[in-house]
């Protein structure tokens, strides 16, 4: 891969739409790991136990989930905006949803029939028939209440995912029949009522889900694309600026300012993640049910505001410069990256593995007050292994399968 030293900004100007933006391989390494550090932390008991005083921590690393959302919101959405900003044909879609599958099925049915014939699920979330197996093979699980905590339980987020891939060429294309239609000329006008209609959306579910009184909805609620579309419009949010700022011919000022400051982002990230898990009072006891209250309200716009802190560096600045984006761009950061869907997939199997390991006498798939640093090390090495076959076995054989065929395609059309 060409590296280059020029502002990551500036690569794109002009009618590019796919710029390589080289820092979120980091990204997507640090959410998948602190899902790992979350979901090891529960297993052990260590986050209901203030374990040395970071089981509140354990207990908020599950952000990483919101980082993903933004990440997707920002790399899926950029292409479309560009084009629109530009007056362009929008991507195809044909190809867009050929991607999306190839990108999260093979694996996930990988993962999820390699854990349940070699590790087995977690006591009490095994699959329960074919009905619960044609569920989680389709990721519409969380419908069904019954379903919801079965299988690889953190698969939710996948719906989450598979709902914004399926809504955003309709919400594109309906952004233009709106500019068509009204005759603004501005498209850039268009794009902030868009968000803006996204976020409100994305407010009133979360009104609906914390305070609604509706049990259903405060335990299943959160795994659909509406209360989650805020954080996607975060994301999204970033691609429209970063893609206006790439049509201006060169780096607005105000762009310019905000990628030159990651290091201060950052610690404004970490100073979010510390008033989530400190100062806002969420219980992390396991029998807090269900999850709704003004402390859960906040920590949802908390998170996002993490993730937006952590994505600006990422976004906007010079690309070798600083060291935030020298520390995303590291050689090993940036392989975790790569690799982690496997990562996320395979973890939750590899910690049920590593709570045998470390005590038989435990039976089996029973959660443990395990040792956290223990069961951690042993998870995560195998856990990247796995990850690794997953990536280099399946994932990007598959992926490049797809571009061979558009490829071909292309050329017997020429």
């Amino acid at each position: 891969m060409t590296r280059t030293t020029e502002p990551a900004e500036r690569r794109q100007l002009g009618t590019e739409v796919r710029p390589r933006f080289d820092c979120f391989d980091g990204l997507r390494a640090i959410a998948a790991i602190a899902v790992v550090f979350h979901h090891t932390g529960f297993a052990t008991a260590a986050t209901f136990r203030d374990w040395h005083g970071t089981g509140d921590f354990l207990a908020r690393a599950d952000i990483g989930v919101s980082i993903f959302f933004l990440i997707s919101g920002f790399l899926l959405y950029r292409p479309f905006v560009a084009m629109h900003l530009a007056d362009r044909p929008r991507p195809a879609t044909g190809a867009y949803f050929r991607r999306r599958f190839l990108r999260i099925f093979p694996a996930y049915w990988a993962a999820l029939i390699g854990i349940a014939l070699f590790i087995g699920f977690y006591q009490g979330q095994e699959l329960n028939g074919v009905w619960s197996w044609i569920s989680h093979l389709a990721l519409v699980q969380v419908y069904q209440p019954d379903q919801f905590f079965r299988g690889i339980t953190q698969t939710w987020t996948l719906h989450v995912e598979l709902s914004f891939y399926l809504f955003l060429p309709v919400y594109a294309w309906a952004l233009r029949r709106v500019a068509a239609r009204t005759g603004i000329r501005d498209h850039l006008r268009v794009e902030v009522a868009g968000l803006a209609v996204l976020a409100a959306v994305g407010v009133v579910s979360n009104v609906a889900i914390q305070w609604g009184g509706w049990l259903y909805l405060s335990r299943v609620g959160k795994a659909w694309l509406p209360a989650n579309l805020d954080l996607f419009a975060i994301g999204m949010t970033l691609a429209v600026v970063s893609a206006w700022a790439s049509r201006q011919g060169s780096m607005p000022p105000i762009v310019e300012r905000l990628g030159r400051i990651g290091g201060w982002w950052w610690l404004g990230a970490g100073a979010a993640f510390w008033i989530v898990s400190k100062e806002v009072g969420i219980s992390t006891a396991i029998t807090r049910v269900p999850d709704t209250g003004i402390e859960r309200f906040v920590e949802h716009y908390l998170y996002g505001l993490v993730g937006l802190f952590l994505l600006l560096p990422a976004v906007f600045g010079t690309a070798r410069k600083g060291a935030v984006r020298s520390f995303l761009r590291l050689g090993p950061v940036v392989w975790l990256g790569l690799i982690s869907y496997g990562i996320y997939l395979w973890h939750q199997g590899w910690i049920k593995e590593a709570l045998q390991w470390t005590d038989s006498s435990v039976p089996e798939g029973q959660l443990i007050r395990g040792p956290f640093w223990v069961v951690l090390g042993i998870t995560l090495a195998c856990t990247i292994v796995t990850a690794a076959v997953s990536y280099y076995g399946l994932e990007r054989p598959v992926l490049r399968l797809k571009d061979r065929t558009l490829s071909r395609r292309r050329t017997h059309r020429v």
